[in-house]
C-alpha cells in the first residue's frame, strides 16, 4: 500500500542502534529488579528541531503522542532468514553489553496534515535514554541510544495494523495517549507513567510563568527547553568541524543549521541530487569525501563533537 504524502496521523518506528552520547553501563551500575526492567529506566527523546533544515517547511502544531510499543520489552517475531528472531532490549550480564536495540513505535497526531517523509526526516536524531538510578547518583546522564543509518520508518496504514496486532498478540501494546505539551519532548517508557504525571513533571519542572497548551496550565520560561531537551547541551566542534560552523560550543541543531547555511551558501548540493553534497576543501577535510549524502554526513558529524 502507497504511504500518504501527508497525514493528520503518523506511526513512526524508531530503530535506534548506535550509542555515540552519555555513558556506556556496565553491570554494577543496575540493581537486580532495574535488569529486569529497563523500561522504567528508559526515556524517549523526541526530536522536534525545525532549525535543522532550511526554510523549506513551517513548523506544524502537534496534539497527541501515542506509544503503541514502548520498544524495549522483549518478543519473539520471524525474522528476514525465516527463523525466530529476538526482539526488543535486554542486557547481557556476561558479555557487558546491551542484546537487541530499542525500538518504539509512536503515532503522533496533529492539527493540519504533515508531509509524512519530511516529518520522517525531521524526528530522525530522536532518541532513547537509559539511566539507572546509580548513573543519576552520581550525576551521570546515562546511556543515548541514536540513530545515524536513516532505519527510522514512517508505516503505512496495513503496517501499522499488523504492528499492533502483534503487540496485543504479544501482551505488549502500551496505549497511553499523551496531550502535547509544547517544547516538552520527553517521554517515558515505564508503561506506569500517565500523561498527568508527564504533565505535573512539566509543571514542577520549567518554573512560574504560566501558558496555556491543549487545554492544560503549564510553567514555561525560557530555561525550560534547557532544562527538558537533552538536544540543546553544548557540543564542542573538531577543528575540521570548526573551521565551517565556528569553534564555540553550541547545540547538534545549531552545529546542522550551520552546516547546512555553509552548503547553500557555497551552492555545494548536486543538481542531479539535492541530497548529494559535492564537497569543496572544508568539507573533504571533514568527511575526506568528494561527495557525500546528507545521511552519511550525519554519520561524520558523529566523530567530530565532543
Amino acid at each position: 500500500m502507497t504511504k500518504p504524502k501527508s497525514s493528520h496521523e503518523i506511526v513512526i518506528r524508531f530503530a535506534l542502534t548506535k550509542g555515540d552520547d552519555g555513558d556506556y553501563p556496565s553491570s554494577k551500575d543496575f540493581s537486580e529488579v532495574e535488569l529486569l526492567n529497563l523500561k522504567t529506566l528508559c526515556t524517549f527523546n523526541l526530536d522536534l528541531d525545525f532549525g535543522k533544515f532550511e526554510d523549506d517547511f513551517d513548523p506544524f502544531e502537534l496534539l497527541e503522542v501515542l506509544i503503541i510499543y514502548n520498544g524495549i520489552d522483549t518478543y519473539i517475531d520471524t525474522g528476514r532468514d525465516g527463523k525466530p528472531e529476538k526482539c526488543g532490549l535486554s542486557w547481557n550480564k556476561d558479555a557487558e553489553q546491551f542484546d537487541g536495540y530499542p525500538a518504539p513505535i509512536i503515532k503522533f497526531t496533529f492539527k493540519e496534515p504533515v508531509n509524512v517523509e519530511w516529518f520522517r526526516q525531521l524526528v530522525m536524531s530522536s532518541t532513547v535514554n537509559l539511566c539507572t538510578s546509580k548513573q543519576k547518583e552520581n550525576n551521570s546522564r546515562g546511556y543515548y541510544f541514536e540513530d545515524y543509518n536513516g532505519w527510522v520508518d514512517a508505516l503505512g496504514k496495513v503496517e501499522t495494523k499488523q504492528w499492533i496486532e502483534l503487540m496485543k498478540d504479544s501482551n505488549l501494546f502500551d496505549g497511553r495517549l499523551f496531550k502535547y505539551v509544547e517544547d516538552w519532548n520527553n517521554f517515558p517508557m515505564d508503561p506506569n507513567s500517565t500523561y498527568e504525571e508527564l504533565n505535573q513533571s512539566v509543571r514542577d519542572k520549567v518554573g512560574s510563568e504560566q501558558g496555556t497548551t491543549n487545554g492544560k496550565t503549564v510553567g514555561k520560561t525560557k530555561s525550560s527547553n534547557v532544562e527538558a531537551n537533552t538536544f540543546l547541551k553544548p557540543l564542542t566542534p573538531s577543528p575540521e568541524l570548526a573551521a565551517i560552523v565556528g569553534a564555540s560550543p553550541m547545540p547538534r541543531s545549531a552545529i546542522v543549521k550551520n552546516l547546512l547555511a555553509y552548503i547553500k551558501e557555497h551552492g555545494l548540493r548536486d543538481p542531479s541530487d539535492a541530497n548529494q553534497i559535492i564537497t569543496d576543501d572544508k568539507l573533504r577535510a571533514l568527511s575526506g569525501r568528494d561527495q557525500i549524502s546528507m545521511l552519511e554526513m550525519s554519520e561524520v558529524l558523529v566523530k567530530h563533537l565532543k
